[in-house]
C-alpha cells in the first residue's frame, strides 16, 4: 500500500514536470515564426481494486497536443478541397474543348457541307450511278468521322467515370476506418469506465 502511494505521488509529480517543462517550451518560442503552442493533456490512471474498495492511482500524460487556429484549418481544407474540384473540372473541360476543336470534330460540318452538296448533284442528275455513289460515299464518311468522335467522347465519359469510382471508394475505406476509430474510442473507454 505505501509503494502504491508513493508511485501514485511520483507519477503526479512527473504529471507536473511534463506540465511545467511543456509550459517552458511555450515561452522559450513565443516569438518563433510558425510555431503553435502545446498542451499537456491529462488522463486518469486506471483504478485498483484491493479488498474490495476501488482506489484511484492519480494522473498520468495521455498526450501533448498542438494548438492551432481550427477555423483557419478549416478554411484551408475547403479551399484546398474547392481547388483540387476547379483543377480536375478545368482538366476535363480542356479535354473536351481539345475534343471539340479537334480535326475530326471539324471534318463532320465539312463531311456534311459535302454531303448535301453530292446529294444536290444527285438530284440534278438522278440517274447518274456516279453520283449515287459518292452520296454513299459522302454518308459513309460521315458515319466513320461521327463514329471516331463519338468513341472518343466514350473513352472521355469511361476515364470520368472510373475517377469517380475511385473517388467512391477512397470515401468508403475513410468512412470504414471512422467507424472502426469510433469503436475503438467506445471500446477504450468502456474500459476505463470499469
Amino acid at each position: 500500500m505505501a509503494s502504491d502511494l508513493l508511485n501514485l505521488g511520483t507519477q503526479s509529480v512527473l504529471t507536473a514536470q511534463r506540465q511545467l517543462t511543456t509550459t517552458g517550451h511555450n515561452i522559450s518560442n513565443a516569438n518563433t515564426e510558425g510555431y503553435s503552442r502545446q498542451s499537456v493533456i491529462q488522463g486518469t490512471s486506471d483504478p485498483r481494486q484491493f479488498g474490495g474498495q476501488t482506489y484511484g492511482m492519480g494522473v498520468h500524460v495521455e498526450n501533448v497536443r498542438r494548438s492551432w487556429d481550427q477555423f483557419a484549418v478549416k478554411e484551408l481544407n475547403m479551399a484546398t478541397t474547392q481547388m483540387n474540384f476547379r483543377n480536375e473540372s478545368l482538366s476535363n473541360l480542356d479535354l473536351l474543348s481539345g475534343m471539340l476543336s479537334s480535326v475530326a470534330s471539324k471534318k463532320i460540318p465539312e463531311n456534311l457541307n459535302d454531303w448535301f452538296d453530292s446529294v444536290k448533284t444527285l438530284a440534278d442528275t438522278p440517274n447518274d450511278i456516279g453520283a449515287r455513289t459518292v452520296v454513299l460515299e459522302k454518308a459513309d464518311l460521315i458515319r466513320q468521322t461521327m463514329n471516331n468522335f463519338h468513341e472518343s467522347m466514350r473513352q472521355q465519359a469511361d476515364t470520368a467515370n472510373k475517377k469517380l469510382d475511385m473517388g467512391i471508394e477512397r470515401v468508403n475505406q475513410l468512412a470504414v476506418e471512422i467507424r472502426d476509430t469510433h469503436r475503438l474510442m467506445q471500446e477504450r473507454q468502456g474500459h476505463t469506465l470499469i
